[in-house]
């Protein structure tokens, strides 16, 4: 039975104990630029079934489970919930077998980091209609902020935190801001994108701007942007920002019990 015969209790790794996850890891098929952030930047946390070799993991990046390494009968229960990722394959009929009716699949698609022209990052950058305008998120604006997207600060302890260690942009119209960018998670060489536009400011090129205004920082401050799309439109502004090789992969939604 490649599931196991046994049970195991998880073990809790302090963020300075996490590189030894890195190998285990390798098999996810997206998010991993939020991988990084737990495995490398102390951000969310991670459990193993022995904490000097362990042979499986699972992580809480943000709104998602990421498991990885050998399937063992361990204690799941209130560990499937929310939006769960697996390595393809016998971790999926794993998913299937342990939770049923309560397992909804979905895609995502991953991409990989393009070779970019900084020069074309900032022309999109500032190709703003009248009245629009990025700025970098201080102390004076992140309240406004978080209340567009709670995604854009909400992986982070507090707002000073994310002040002290996060990257947020917002685009402003009118003093109010109606579209941002924001590390939803960071370590020290990797940063996943978290973008969104105030439903009625859509379809200006305001995300386009604000996250091309993202790319271009990391590119300067030598940082890998990561993207991972949830939507074909997201996959669209990826490809258009300079994104390649996308590969869809398997999600899946557990309904809490």
């Amino acid at each position: 039975d490649h599931i196991g015969n046994f049970f195991m209790e998880w073990i809790e790794l302090a963020p300075g104990q996490r590189g030894i996850l890195k190998d285990i890891f390798t098999s996810c098929p997206g998010l991993h630029g939020c991988i990084a952030a737990v495995l490398d930047g102390g951000m969310g946390t991670a459990f193993v079934d022995n904490s000097d070799q362990p042979t499986t993991s699972y992580m809480q990046a943000g709104d998602f489970q990421i498991f990885a390494g050998e399937i063992i009968r361990g204690d799941f229960e209130g560990k499937f919930a929310g939006i769960i990722v697996v390595p393809k394959g016998e971790w999926e009929e794993f998913l299937r077998q342990t939770i049923g009716d309560r397992l909804r699949g979905f895609q995502r698609v991953a991409f990989a980091a393009g070779q970019w022209d900084r020069s074309y990052l900032q022309t999109q950058a500032q190709t703003l209609p009248d009245g629009f305008a990025i700025s970098r998120i201080d102390d004076a604006d992140i309240a406004q902020y978080a209340e567009l997207d709670g995604g854009f600060v909400g992986n982070f302890p507090n707002h000073a935190a994310f002040l002290q260690a996060g990257v947020g942009f917002c685009v402003k119209h009118d003093g109010q801001i109606v579209a941002g960018c924001s590390s939803y998670m960071i370590s020290g060489d990797k940063l996943e994108i978290e973008i969104n536009t105030r439903g009625d400011f859509r379809r200006r090129g305001l995300a386009t701007a604000v996250a091309a205004t993202m790319i271009d920082y990391c590119l300067a401050d030598g940082i890998e942007p990561c993207w991972d799309a949830a939507n074909e439109w997201s996959v669209g502004l990826a490809e258009k920002l300079g994104f390649i090789h996308p590969k869809a992969y398997n999600a899946y939604w557990v309904e809490p019990e």
